[in-house]
């Protein structure tokens, strides 16, 4: 009697198998995929369209390199390649109940922020050669941009998928290039506009306008591998549409192509130098009377309106990355406090300390923010908040702290589930009276807020807001709840 294995019609083994490719930047990239098919991965990708998810590598691999053993259930070499994404996505398929994914996998880049803006760059790359079917348009998630980062050193050391701890970093982002971002109301809510929102007493809730968009979130995922799986999964299932025959590639995916993502600052007509002048202008017209201005550093300067035996009302650190000169420094530093002290409410008093940081990476102005501010409720206004008691005599509480949610609500409080040690302000560009050009990071989360004993599998690690405009940039910075409610067009 003939062992199934050795029938005519036994199924051949499930192998990963890989493809080299060049990225944008001309560096060597894999594209990977499971299947029974001796070519698994298309040659047109117009004539058959494949779902690719992207990852990133945060740790130095060898990937190419065969390891011991094989593939599971075939000889197909074994490599650090195949293991991150039989890592990833060994069950995504199947909790999607689609085609087996294609995974694209970059090895390691400088820090999680250039990994963003790496994709950002491959995407408007492809998108510009989109009649090339060799290629395969990078679709977007929830109609954004999705990767995922490999970080766990566990991984980089042998150690078993399952056994470690983290698993990586979840990351969304904004795919549009900041000049080509949207800033209308309908594009700025806190709440699907074609659903219906409703408060605990049937009312109809009205969806809010927030004053940021969000660039970037890192979320840390600590879940069992099999959860990570199932979440992938349905990411796969809800944008992804299964067609038979396959039709036209944007109809089994939104890949973008309708849409202006723009193009990276630096392909766009460079007006620094005018902006500067500008800046100059507009910094020499301050009443220099009404301010402390103190130089601790060459890349360093405070600019204050409070005498020493008070405490500000705001204090904080902001970034200019964009400067290659540190003299020019002031220019900068006083015109922007020109634009907040007119927008404060009230007589409020102010501390900012500005900074050139060493480099224009995000990753250097988080390290030099670590350094000079290791004293946690130095940065933020001073707030009052509501007690959390339920006592008749009970007190409110008086801290400084900084905004901490897109949302200006009462959920901004004392006691959260979730608050972030650091805070930065960052002037992206010159022009940063223009939306989008002043930007908000926050990082090194305290996980259960004051809650020491407080575990979270999955958390917020890092965020990266874009403000609409300075109104909002002084409305947040002072801690002011209001908020707008939106009565427009459904989009």
């Amino acid at each position: 009697m003939v062992r199934p294995s050795q029938t005519a019609g036994a199924a051949k083994p499930r192998v990963y198998h890989t493809q080299a490719f060049t990225d944008h930047a001309g560096r060597r990239a894999f594209r990977v995929r499971r299947s029974d098919f001796d070519e698994p991965i298309p040659s047109n990708f117009h004539a058959e369209p494949t779902f690719n998810f992207q990852i990133y590598l945060a740790i130095s691999l060898d990937l190419e390199t065969p390891k011991a053993g094989k593939q599971r259930g075939s000889d197909a070499e074994k490599t650090a390649l195949t293991d991150i994404v039989v890592y990833l996505g060994a069950m995504v398929s199947d909790a999607a109940r689609r085609p087996e994914p294609m995974w694209e996998v970059y090895p390691e880049q400088l820090d999680v922020f250039e990994c963003v803006e790496h994709q950002r760059r491959e995407i408007a790359h492809r998108k510009a050669k989109r009649w090339d079917s060799s290629i395969p348009p990078i679709p977007l998630v929830e109609k954004t941009g999705f990767l995922f980062i490999v970080d766990s050193l566990d991984f980089k050391f042998g150690i078993h998928p399952v056994e470690c701890r983290e698993i990586g970093l979840w990351v969304t982002f904004e795919r549009r290039f900041p000049a080509a971002i949207s800033w209308e109301p309908r594009h700025r809510l806190n709440g699907d506009p074609q659903a219906e929102w409703f408060r605990i007493d049937g009312t109809r809730e009205m969806l809010k306008v927030l004053p940021h968009k969000v660039d970037a979130e890192f979320t840390r995922i600590q879940l069992r591998l099999d959860d990570l799986h199932d979440d992938l999964g349905e990411l796969y299932g809800d944008n992804c549409h299964v067609n038979e025959p396959p039709g036209p590639v944007q109809e089994v995916m939104d890949v973008g192509w309708d849409v202006d993502e723009g193009k990276p600052d630096d392909d766009l007509i460079d007006s620094t130098r005018d902006t500067m002048d500008d800046l100059s202008r507009l910094a020499a017209g301050m009443v220099l009377e009404d301010f402390n201005i103190f130089k601790p550093a060459d890349n360093a300067l405070t600019i204050s309106n409070f005498t020493k035996a008070s405490e500000p009302d705001l204090r904080y650190a902001i970034y200019v990355p964009f400067l290659q000169q540190p003299e020019r420094l002031e220019h900068v530093a006083k015109a922007f406090t020109q634009q907040m002290s007119l927008r404060l409410v009230g007589k409020k008093t102010f501390c900012f300390e500005f900074y050139t940081p060493p480099s224009r990476s995000l990753s250097a102005i988080i390290s030099m923010h670590r350094e000079k501010y290791q004293t946690e409720g130095y940065i933020g206004a001073l707030t009052t908040f509501p007690s959390q008691s339920s006592e008749e005599n009970s007190s409110s509480i008086r801290i400084r702290a900084h905004p901490i949610d897109r949302r200006e609500t009462q959920y901004e409080s004392a006691d959260t589930s979730e608050i972030y040690r650091t805070f930065c302000v960052i002037l992206e560009k010159p022009e940063f009276a223009q939306p989008g050009r002043v930007k908000f990071l926050l990082t090194d989360p305290i996980l259960g807020g004051r809650d020491a004993d407080f575990e979270m599998d999955t958390y917020s690690e890092i965020e990266v807001w874009r403000c609409t405009g300075l109104d909002d940039v002084a409305k947040r910075l002072q801690m002011d709840l209001a908020r707008v409610q939106y009565e427009g067009p459904i989009p």
